[in-house]
């Protein structure tokens, strides 16, 4: 039956409206980067060079290795080193594995890992590797690549073209120890290191009944993101990087959606649908969660996990908030004239020069003639209660290594002889990326196996502070401590001020610099740089050299412990130790912090050219104090007690008779409640 010609007329019409004049262009996805390969079965140590080792690989390369069977005469373990060791990476630590973890030996060493990669259809993929020794990779039993020699561990070095068949593939490496370290990388990507849609990997592959692989969570740090690391300029082998983390399954029919079975995530922490967790966690603690996985036929699998969040390690040392760069010249300075001094002076925490330009300060490996100073400063530094740390600058490797030495093998040699002498607190890494003195007019950067060298620490001691200096910018990503650096006169003592930095906006900041080389020190002009680097949330770092070459005299400190514990009257070290900025009563006068310890709100009142006008005029100084009400008020510098007001929120402080201190006058004021720890102190005002 033919419709009437006005129905045709109204779909015509209809179809006009409906279809936009231009339709907007659809966008293509951004590739994302390929990830890392981080979870494995590992196989080892078998002696390099070895007729048993080489029979063995040619046996493992044929198997279907699966977690708690043997090969070889050794059993397949399950290896994740972001379980044993707070480096965040994609680099994962044999040498650590076995040295420090299994007390074991590592030299002329190789080890075996394995996973299984599950891929929708076949294609052509590359294998990515970067390793310090030889590597040899197979994939379903097909060599593919390797390498034969010594070099830098570095991100995609090698580079292994292979082709993935649909389903299941078996990827195996084997690596071997060199240069005093035992490490790798690993990921699969397309030709341009990107992701390949649709691929899981897994440890346990696809044999067997549907579970849940992942064996156990990386813990993770308060106010950081969990795992993942990614700052700009990340294809730079001298910036950090870590992939995220990824639940992985075994069994059943790929692919697999995951959710949360029973108990909260840690505040901050999602679930992907991928398995992915992703967040910034928030608060301490640990969790029992469960994981369900789901496979394409809807059977199901679960697992319970538990999640550790702690605070950061460098916490601590920011809120020492005082720090002193001791540098002694091989025992000219002694611990007992020095330490007693900074404990007066309000200072929590200490490092002396290690290495500089890659000569060693102790009888170090090559250099056993050289005398050791650092030994009873550093044991007489932790007896009075300082935290101990070293400075440590590798360029220059090449003209002071001695004979016997690979340049990279030299430096991971200092490291472990500074770990195994000291196992210092904090590391301040000098000069990150220069190879050499000339290399700021070259512009040549150095690599170096940041990596292997912070790994290697941090299992050593988990809670070790990294510093990195990077001059003016903080790009590495890489140390625990945001750090500014200014070395000389440049803008006295108020030029070249500390910024935040996009790269890791969370870190909290250090200032380190020289401020009076050449001339007499203002003590109290200095103080006050303190002062207002604590006011506004960084860590200050002023160095001492003991010939009054630079900031740092003993008669300085002298003034300056002086001035923090006079004798008869309140320290004033607790104003500083341990505390945390308060932007909201902060005015012209000055600067808020708020003590960790007790609450207390400590104000200081000074006058700088970061436009803070101190001591008001009119004598009368107003804060308000949210939801908190002051029980008592007094002034630190002599103890006496402020009259003061209190009208809701809005505290009235009577100053009358209040002299000005040459620094800073310093109120505290107790409060009738302890409001805790509001701020965190890696997050700037």
């Amino acid at each position: 039956m033919k419709k009437p010609l006005i129905s045709w007329l109204w779909l015509a019409i209809c179809a006009l409206v409906m279809t936009p004049a231009s339709a907007a262009p659809t966008l293509p996805l951004k590739p994302r980067p390929a990830p890392f390969l981080e979870t494995w079965a590992l196989l080892g140590t078998f002696a390099v060079n070895d007729r048993d080792t080489e029979d063995a690989s040619l046996a493992i390369a044929k198997t279907a290795p699966a977690i708690g069977t043997r090969t070889g005469g050794k059993m397949w373990e399950y290896f994740d080193d972001r379980l044993f060791i707070r480096n965040r990476d994609d680099y994962q630590d044999l040498f650590s594995y076995y040295s420090v973890k299994k007390s074991g030996a590592t030299e002329d060493k190789t080890a075996f890992v394995h996973t299984y990669v599950f891929s929708p259809s076949a294609r052509a993929a590359v294998l990515y590797v970067g390793s310090h020794g030889g590597f040899r990779a197979w994939v379903n039993g097909v060599p593919v690549g390797s390498f034969a020699g010594k070099r830098l561990a570095l991100r995609d070095e090698s580079a292994c073209s292979l082709a993935l068949r649909a389903g299941w593939n078996r990827v195996l490496l084997q690596l071997t120890s060199s240069l005093g370290a035992w490490g790798f990388y690993a990921r699969l990507g397309d030709r341009a290191k990107n992701a390949l849609p649709g691929v899981i990997p897994s440890v346990g592959g696809g044999a067997g009944p549907l579970l849940v692989a992942t064996a156990g969570l990386p813990g993770g740090y308060q106010g950081q993101s969990y795992v993942a690391v990614d700052v700009a300029e990340a294809d730079n082998v001298n910036n950090a990087h870590a992939s995220p983390f990824r639940l992985q399954a075994q069994g059943g029919t790929p692919p697999y959606t995951w959710t949360v079975g029973a108990g909260p995530l840690p505040t901050g922490l999602t679930l992907r649908p991928d398995g992915v967790l992703e967040g910034d966690l928030e608060r301490t603690g640990q969790t029992t969660l469960v994981v369900r996985v789901t496979d394409r036929a809807h059977r199901s699998a679960m697992r319970t996990l538990t999640l550790t969040v702690t605070e950061v390690p460098a916490d601590a040392f920011a809120l020492s908030r005082l720090v002193a760069d001791v540098n002694p010249d091989r025992g000219e300075l002694k611990a007992e004239a020095v330490l007693p001094v900074l404990k007066s002076a309000g200072f929590r925490c200490c490092y002396v020069s290690a290495v500089h330009d890659a000569a060693p300060d102790w009888p170090a490996p090559g250099f056993p003639r050289l005398p050791d100073y650092i030994t009873p400063f550093s044991q007489a530094a932790r007896k009075s209660g300082l935290r101990f740390g070293v400075y440590v600058s590798l360029y220059n490797t090449d003209l002071t290594r001695p004979a016997g030495y690979g340049a990279n093998e030299w430096r991971m040699a200092l490291i472990r002889d500074i770990v195994r002498r000291w196992n210092p607190d904090l590391y301040w890494f000098d000069e990150i990326r220069r190879a050499s003195k000339n290399d700021w007019r070259t512009g040549l950067t150095a690599n170096r196996e940041w990596d292997a060298l912070h790994s290697y620490i941090r299992a050593c001691n988990p809670n070790a502070v990294i510093l990195m200096n990077d001059g003016t910018q903080a790009r590495d990503g890489r140390g625990d401590i945001d750090l500014l650096e200014m070395e000389g006169t440049r803008g006295g003592y108020w030029g070249h001020w500390p910024v935040l930095f996009p790269a890791a906006p969370r870190l909290p900041v250090e200032s380190w610099r020289y401020v009076g080389e050449g001339g007499a020190v203002d003590w109290a002009e200095w103080m006050k740089v303190c002062l207002s680097l604590i006011g506004e949330g960084r860590i200050a770092d002023l160095p001492w050299e003991p010939e009054g070459r630079v900031v740092g005299s003993a008669a300085l400190f002298g003034k300056a412990a002086a001035w923090m514990s006079p004798p008869g009257l309140p320290s004033k070290a607790p104003a500083l130790v341990d505390t945390v900025p308060v932007p909201t009563p902060a005015g012209p006068w000055g600067y808020a912090v708020r003590s960790r310890a007790d609450g207390s709100l400590y104000l200081y009142l000074l006058s700088n050219p970061r436009g803070k006008t101190g001591l008001p005029a009119a004598k009368t100084l107003i804060v308000n104090i949210p939801k908190t009400d002051v029980a008592s008020a007094r002034v630190l510098n002599d103890g006496r007690s402020v009259p003061f007001t209190q009208t809701g929120d809005t505290v009235r402080l009577d100053l009358r008779g209040v002299p000005a201190d040459p620094v800073a006058t310093i109120i505290q004021l107790r409060l009738s409640s302890h409001p805790g720890s509001a701020s965190h102190p890696s997050k700037q005002p």
